[in-house]
Order: structure tokens, then sequence, then C-alpha cells
């Protein structure tokens, strides 16, 4: 995934000064946080399928959110999605990682 960010900061930094590829590149970028999103959720539910099913409903709520912000092709919808959608369902997902990495430690 790492990769995939990176590929994308490049291409961001192409297409500087065209409005349409950097809409393009902008939600590329939501939609490779979405799947970050996702392969978390794949490593958390090794422990807890609840938690992760959780993370999955909440991360279908987002994507259809960014669905509706993709219409707009508005930058400022698009920070507000990041702001109100995306940030709060990516530091869940995160602190359940977290969780069970630390789980995980302690019984290995």
């Amino acid at each position: 995934m790492r990769n995939e960010l990176d590929k994308l900061s490049i291409g961001r930094a192409k297409t500087s000064g065209d409005e349409s590829k950097e809409w393009k590149a902008r939600i590329a970028l939501a939609e490779t946080a979405l799947k970050n999103c996702a392969a978390i959720a794949d490593y958390v539910r090794k422990v807890s399928k609840s938690v992760a099913n959780e993370i999955d409903e909440r991360s279908k709520m987002v994507a259809q959110t960014l669905e509706e912000a993709k219409k707009t092709k508005n930058l400022k919808t698009l920070h507000e999605w990041y702001r109100t959608d995306l940030a709060p369902l990516f530091n869940k997902v995160e602190q359940e990682e977290h969780l069970v990495s630390n789980m995980r430690r302690r019984k290995a």
C-alpha cells in the first residue's frame, strides 16, 4: 500500500496545474486510503471478526459518501469528506490495528 501512496504523490506532482488530473489523483488517494482500511480489517479479523465487520461497515458508509463527493467535483466537498468521514474512520482503524498488534505480541 505504501508504494501506491508514493506513486500517487509522484503522480500528483506531475499533474500540478491540470485540475482534472489533480481531481483524479485526489480521488485515487482517497480510494487507496479506503483500501488500506480494508487491509487492516483483514488483519484485525484474525483476532476479532466483530471488530473487523464493524470496520468493514464503516468503510462502506465512508465509501458511499466518497461517491457522493465524486459527483460534485468540488474540492471543498472532498476536503470536508476527508475531515468528517475518512479521518474518523482511519483513526478508528489505526486504534484497532494497534490493539490487535499488541495482543498478538503479548501472546507470542
